[in-house]
Order: structure tokens, then C-alpha cells, then sequence
């Protein structure tokens, strides 16, 4: 009697499912390596964020394209850093800019992406998306003037308001950054919609609020930002690779001396 015979039809059993997953196993082995390698982009990239200059990091993204890096950079949003998600959301941006000029709708799916996770049908909650979306929008301008009153549309009672603390903080943070660069929603509704969040308990959101009021390039003098002059609560600042802690009431007084 052979080997295969002998065997109880339940070894038999075990046997044959062994082999179909071993089939299994190399029927797609392109696929396979795929992941190995987008685990090995996503680490690398984590470790360049967490210890690298700017320069190296863009040299880095230079090697790859758009959709290898969202990936691997939208992993970075949920970094217990806060300094690694927003150097990672800094690079998205840069990346996203050398884009644009060769496909329009390759952002475009990248905006969509990221206001997905902004959706409560993605179940997600979407840490770092809002400032992704402003951080994009700075670096593409066209995509500001499609999607910028999508983000604008977050802080408001009537359109898509988000109640997350946190978010909210995101959105006024994007907010900020987009504007330094266009301001694609009509400037009163905006400054009706930023101006309750400078008054806000929470020292981050009234930071942030005044920052998106100063980059509107409104003038300081005709907006309520006296009563922050003596605002002593301290928030970080990210500058572009680094933070750079300050005091609201510094922030504002610096900026309307410039």
C-alpha cells in the first residue's frame, strides 16, 4: 500500500488543504512583494520624518510618485508625534505641487481621498486630513479654488460641521494655510465662521484661528484680535520642518508689527 493511500481520509483532509495553500500562497507573488515593499516605504519614510532635514526628505519623495507615497504618508497621520504628522502632511503637499502641472485629476483623487476620511460612511475618524487638504490646496492652487470652500464647509452649523475637537483644530490649522496662499471663499462669510473660535477655551484653536485670520491679509486693524494682544496661552507652531513654540499674544503683536 502507498503512502497516500494509507492515509485516514482525515490526514487526507489536512494534506490537500495544505497544498491549496501553498497554491495559494504563490498565486499572486507580485502582489505579495508589493506589500513587503510598501511596509519597507512606510517605515524608511517614518524614520526620514522623524530624523532628516527637509532637504532630504524631498530629495527622498523625489524617487516616488504621488500615489506610492499617500499610502505611506497618510499612515504618518496617526503618529503619536505631532512633529512627524505634520512634516509628513508638509511633504504631501510638496509632492502633490510637482504633480499638478502633469495631472490635474491625480490631486484631484488625492482631495477626494482625503475628504473621504473625513466621512463618517468611511469609519474613520480623520486625523490629519483637514491639514492635509489645506497643505495641498496651498501647494496647488486650482485645487484650492475646487475644494477650498469644502474645508471652509467644516466649520459650519449649516454645511458639513465637524464636532471633534480635535478636527476642528485640523480644519483651522488647514484653514490658515491655505489662505496664506488663496483664499477661495468670500473673506466676511470666512471671518464669520473663524472669529467664534478666537474666543475658544482651547489655546490651540484660538491660535490657530488667529493665524488663518492674520494669513487672510486682512487688516489687522479692522478684525477683534486686540483682546488675544495679552492672550499668555502657549501653542506650538510648525514653520514648515519644525515647531516653534510661542505665545498667542507674541504671535499676534509679531505679525502686526511686520
Amino acid at each position: 500500500m502507498t503512502d497516500e493511500a494509507a492515509r485516514s481520509p482525515a490526514k487526507k483532509g489536512r494534506y490537500k488543504r495544505k497544498l491549496q495553500g501553498t497554491v495559494k500562497g504563490n498565486a499572486n507573488p507580485g502582489r505579495t512583494m508589493a506589500k513587503v515593499k510598501a511596509r519597507q516605504l512606510r517605515k524608511k519614510l517614518q524614520e526620514i520624518l522623524a530624523t532628516s532635514d527637509r532637504k532630504t526628505a524631498l530629495a527622498f519623495a523625489e524617487s516616488y510618485s504621488l500615489e506610492q507615497l499617500t499610502g505611506p504618508v497618510f499612515s504618518q497621520f496617526y503618529h503619536p508625534v505631532d512633529l512627524v504628522k505634520f512634516r509628513s502632511i508638509a511633504l504631501l503637499g510638496k509632492v502633490a505641487g510637482r504633480t499638478e502641472p502633469v495631472s490635474t485629476e491625480r490631486v484631484r483623487i488625492l482631495m477626494r481621498k482625503l475628504m473621504w476620511y473625513l466621512n463618517e460612511e468611511s469609519g474613520g475618524i480623520g486625523w490629519g486630513a483637514p491639514e492635509a487638504m489645506g497643505e495641498v490646496m496651498a501647494n496647488c492652487e486650482r485645487m484650492g479654488l475646487e475644494f477650498g470652500s469644502i474645508l471652509v464647509s467644516y466649520l459650519d452649523p449649516d454645511r458639513n460641521f465637524l464636532e471633534h475637537e480635535a478636527l476642528q483644530r485640523g480644519v483651522l490649522w488647514g484653514i490658515g494655510t491655505l489662505v496664506e496662499k488663496v483664499v477661495p471663499y468670500d473673506p466676511d462669510s470666512l471671518l464669520r465662521l473663524i472669529t467664534p473660535y478666537l474666543g475658544s477655551e482651547d489655546a490651540v484653536k484660538r491660535g490657530f484661528a488667529a493665524r488663518a485670520v492674520l494669513n487672510m491679509g486682512v487688516d489687522p486693524a479692522s478684525i477683534p484680535l486686540e483682546f488675544l494682544e495679552s492672550d499668555r496661552g502657549v501653542i506650538d507652531i510648525f514653520n514648515g520642518w519644525h515647531f516653534r513654540r510661542t505665545s498667542i499674544a507674541r504671535m499676534v503683536t509679531d505679525r502686526k508689527e511686520e
